[in-house]
């Protein structure tokens, strides 16, 4: 991945982690869109996958066992 590809991802991601569109970041980095487009919808659906903190019912009956 060259320095330029792997500076937009990093910038891409941020800014989509603060609340920015797939279509807004990549309009920044119109040249490396097709690249970037792949990496970043895997990442957005990899994060909403993302196991969230356990509720306090399962910490409760965990605690129990």
């Amino acid at each position: 991945m060259s320095d330029k590809l792997f500076d937009a991802l990093e910038t891409c991601l941020q800014e989509i982690e603060n609340g920015a569109t797939l279509e807004n970041v990549l309009a920044r980095f119109p040249d490396l869109a097709r690249e970037l487009r792949p990496i970043l919808k895997a990442s957005i659906q990899a994060r909403s996958l993302a196991v969230t903190s356990p509720s306090p019912e399962a910490v409760r009956r965990g605690r129990a066992k």
